[in-house]
């Protein structure tokens, strides 16, 4: 999608498409046929076979937030009649979703919350006003999120008993509230809600500063020697690096 955006050829979206299609019919199984559906948590290489057949807390959130973003992104010209299109797909992540509990004290869990939010808060001010009920719902369950997290005092702990990649992730999640806050801002014409929308990411602001403190402590060379840096090595380099520049991963 983001190839088909910087080239302006739709050729990388349709693979997108494609490729979301694929990975949806493999991971979304019937728990009996024709019954209740489920996502896998993993799936082996090839797609033939579960290895976590349970399903994550987000995993059906992030398809159908990316999923999402995809139909919006879709040609609206002549095209679009001859587009292979993912509404079957998304209607079964909606139904997924629905009553699902968004609520996390994973440090990654939550910075993907938040990851999501700002992208469900952008599809909404591009036109897309049928997401502003999830991104409400996603804003409400980041702050007892944060606030759980905040609690158990994770951040006090020496290196070697944090996951840095982790931790990473909700920083990054913490840089995307920082532009989610200022766009709606800017654009809470776009919204139904806004004071709503405007209160959810205003709830959010006084868990910023937390992206700095994890930043700073993973920059430490010394917090870097622990095993627990060198044994996730090139995820740990490539979340500090994203949550230190994130306008590669937040960008419009």
């Amino acid at each position: 999608d983001r190839a088909s955006q910087a080239l302006r050829d739709t050729r990388y979206l349709r693979w997108a498409v494609e490729l979301a299609k694929s990975a949806h019919t493999a991971f979304v199984y019937d728990v009996w046929p024709g019954g209740e559906k489920r996502m896998a948590w993993k799936m082996s290489i090839d797609l033939t076979r579960p290895l976590v057949p349970f399903m994550g807390a987000h995993d059906p959130l992030d398809g159908l937030v990316t999923f999402s973003e995809l139909e919006w992104d879709a040609p609206r010209d002549c095209e679009r009649s001859a587009w292979p299109g993912l509404g079957e797909e998304i209607a079964e992540l909606v139904r997924l979703c629905q009553g699902m509990r968004f609520v996390t004290e994973d440090p990654l869990g939550i910075g993907g919350l938040l990851s999501d939010a700002w992208r469900v808060v952008r599809l909404v001010i591009l036109g897309d006003v049928s997401r502003e009920e999830l991104a409400l719902d996603l804003l409400a369950a980041a702050q007892p999120s944060l606030e759980a997290y905040e609690k158990n005092a994770a951040t006090r702990l020496p290196a070697q008993y944090r996951l840095a990649f982790r931790e990473l992730g909700l920083s990054l999640g913490l840089r995307a509230v920082e532009r989610l806050k200022n766009k709606v801002e800017e654009e809470e014409d776009r919204f139904r809600d806004s004071r709503a929308v405007r209160a959810g990411a205003g709830s959010l602001e006084r868990f910023l500063p937390l992206a700095d403190t994890i930043e700073t402590f993973w920059l430490d060379p010394g917090n870097q020697k622990a095993s627990t840096w060198e044994d996730h090595f090139d995820i740990n380099r490539v979340m500090l690096a994203s949550s230190l520049i994130p306008g590669g991963y937040l960008a419009a």
